[in-house]
This record gives structure tokens, sequence and C-alpha cells, in this order.
């Protein structure tokens, strides 16, 4: 059988100086623009880094076919964006590719932190780069960090693994080295806690699609016109009726109340209720037919003019 029916993804993977975010957008989109003349692009997305957890900025393009993502990484342009880049940006970027007959997933990460018993810190090191050694010989391994505890802030030893996908990460845990690697090291623990860190905004849409989101949630455009349906009233409303009794902090301050506030309304209030009522768009199984992914579309995007039309008109209180 041909390998020309999969659908194919390329991760590029790369450190950016702290003062070139948005010239590392800018460049994003160019690249971006280079995949959607190519044709058969589904998706392309770019993910920040999280502070002590993921240092670089990592580019997903997930294609139709094999044959779309050959194309597009023999593109001479593309190539050329890779080269000059590298140049502007100080290191090369690591590009990996993935092809699956299931639908693609992006880097999946998870957080490791141990409490390591005093007298066993050196071996505790000694079998962490043990444990690193081994790991980098599985599939879809793209790169450990280690952060020591900090004095007075930070009592654990923290470890983040990143894999390719969520296939290949549990692949990684179930294996018998794994279990052989974390039964030598038990001695060595008073605490172990793990946190895995999904694909993107998944735990938002768990209230509808439960402990299985990461494999049955929507596609991540569904998901992102969701949020951003109930993001816009939100931060209009903070900034019209909460920033002003604020006002004299400073404004980072100000910042600061706003996304706590946010997150907050959203995680526990907002998106519990909003995925609910768009249940009908948002499933996954029963897949939703094309005439209710245009209507449900169509709809948010009505939705959209309305929030835009009803914050312009009505006058804010101060």
């Amino acid at each position: 059988m041909s390998d020309y029916g999969r659908r194919a993804t390329v991760v590029l993977s790369r450190d950016v100086p702290d003062d070139r975010d948005l010239d590392y957008r800018n460049w994003h989109q160019n690249i971006v623009h280079i995949a959607s003349d190519n044709g058969g692009l589904l998706e392309a997305n770019l993910y920040e880094p999280i502070t002590g957890v993921q240092k670089e900025w990592i580019q997903v393009f997930i294609f139709e076919t094999e044959e779309n993502l050959r194309k597009f990484i023999e593109n001479t342009d593309y190539q050329q964006l890779l080269k000059d880049s590298e140049k502007e940006f100080g290191t090369a970027a690591s590009q990996q590719v993935m092809i699956n007959r299931k639908e693609s997933s992006v880097p999946v990460t998870v957080v490791v932190s141990q409490k390591v018993k005093a007298q066993h810190a050196r071996d505790y090191q000694k079998w962490q780069l043990e444990i690193d050694k081994v790991a980098r010989t599985y599939p879809g391994f793209m790169g450990t960090e280690m952060i020591k505890p900090i004095k007075g802030i930070q009592k654990e030893w923290v470890v983040v693994f990143r894999f390719d996908s969520p296939e290949h990460l549990e692949n990684w845990f179930s294996s018998d080295d794994h279990k052989r690697l974390i039964k030598k090291a038990e001695p060595f623990f008073d605490k172990v806690n793990y946190k895995r860190i999904g694909r993107g905004f998944e735990d938002w849409f768990n209230h509808t699609y439960g402990e299985q989101a990461a494999e049955t949630s929507p596609p991540q455009w569904k998901m992102a016109m969701i949020i951003l349906l109930v993001l816009y009233p939100l931060v209009m409303i903070i900034s019209d009726w909460i920033l002003p009794f604020i006002k004299a902090l400073p404004f980072a301050h100000q910042m600061f109340v706003s996304n706590v506030i946010s997150v907050a309304v959203l995680t526990w209030f907002v998106m519990p209720a909003i995925t609910w009522a768009f249940e009908f768009w948002l499933r996954v199984t029963p897949p939703v037919s094309r005439r209710t992914t245009w209507l449900g579309t169509i709809l948010i995007l009505v939705l959209y003019v309305l929030s835009v039309i009803v914050f312009s008109i009505i006058p804010t209180p101060w």
C-alpha cells in the first residue's frame, strides 16, 4: 500500500532570543504562507516557550498527505528561509517529521518533580543521566531538561520530558526500560509527582469530553474559535468595568489582576457552559456532519460580529 495516503506532520523547534519574539512570529507567518501555497495544509500552529518547562519555540505543520509534506520540505523558498533564519536567530531549527495514519499529534510534555533524599543527591544525578540516555533511544523523543532545587523557593528536582506525540510518550512510560530505571531509583525519593501538559486548549474542553480529551478533543481551530468567542467579551468587561477600580496600580499589576480574573472565570465558569452549548459542533464521536460544521462556524462568526457591535455602542461607565 502506498504511503501517500497518510497524514503527515513536520515539527520545528528552536531557541529564540528573548528580544526577538515578534521577529520570530513574523518569520513563522512567512513559513505559513509557503505551506499554504504548497497545498494540503490542514493546521499550522506556533507554541511559545513555557518558563521552566519548555525553552524552545515550537512550530507544527500538519499536511493531508505525505506527498504534500514532501513537497513542502523540498520547497526551495522554505529551505532558504530555514538557512537564513539560522544566521538571523543564532541557532538552527530542529526539524522532525511524523507520518501516521491516525490524526497527527503535536508535542506533549511531562513535568516530573522529585523530592530527593539528601544522602542520595549524587546517586540521583548519575541516575538521571542514565535515564536520559535511554529515553533518547525511543521514538519521538524531543529532549529533557533538569532544573535543580532553588534554595528558599523549590525543594524538588524538576525534570521535563518532551515527546512528539502522546503515543510515543506512553510508549516510553510503559516500556520495560522505564519501569526498570524507576524501580532502581525508588530508594532515592521521598516523593514524586507527574504533571502532563497537553497539546494546547484541551484541558478547557475536558468538561465536555472527559479524561480522554487528549485523544477525542475537537480540532484546534474549533477550540481557538470558541475561546475567542468567550475571551473577547470577557476582556472587554474587565477593561471597562474592573480595571478602572485599580487604575492607581502600576500597569503590570493591572494586567496581572486582569489575567487572574480571565483565567479563573474561563476555567471554572465560562468554558464548561460554552462547551456544553456547542457540543453539537465540537463533538468528535459521533463525527459532526459537514453541514453542522458549516452552520456552527457561521453561527460563531455572527456572534463575533454581534459582540463587536454591542461593545461598540454600549457606553463605558467611566
